[in-house]
């Protein structure tokens, strides 16, 4: 059935340009691109939160995966600490005995 009711809407003109140039590409009157998208079905909005909240805690978990890594790097280099600074003192002292040996 033709369109034979008439609609006016009020925008910007830097919208209105939009608009157009979009409508010119898909090769459709502004009035056409207008009733598509007004006329559209919509996303069912459910879904759409659904399928946001499943991409959510699929993301968390890889966080949570790489921070659990990091604390048991850190943990693991924590635990190492004593011993490191252990031979780090000890190499210090020798290096120091070697000094004093040679004056």
């Amino acid at each position: 059935m033709p369109a034979t009711a008439r609609v006016t809407i009020l925008m910007d003109p830097a919208e209105k340009r939009a608009l157009e140039t979009r409508a010119k590409r898909e090769n459709v009157s502004l009035g056409e691109l207008i009733r598509r998208a007004a006329l559209a079905p919509k996303q069912d909005e459910d879904a759409v939160l659904r399928a946001a909240v499943d991409m959510l805690r699929k993301s968390n978990a890889t966080a949570q995966a790489a921070l659990d890594l990091a604390l048991s790097n850190i943990n693991a280099r924590e635990k190492a600490w004593p011993e490191r600074e252990r031979k780090a003192v000890a190499k210090g002292r020798a290096l120091a005995a070697e000094w004093q040996a040679r004056a």
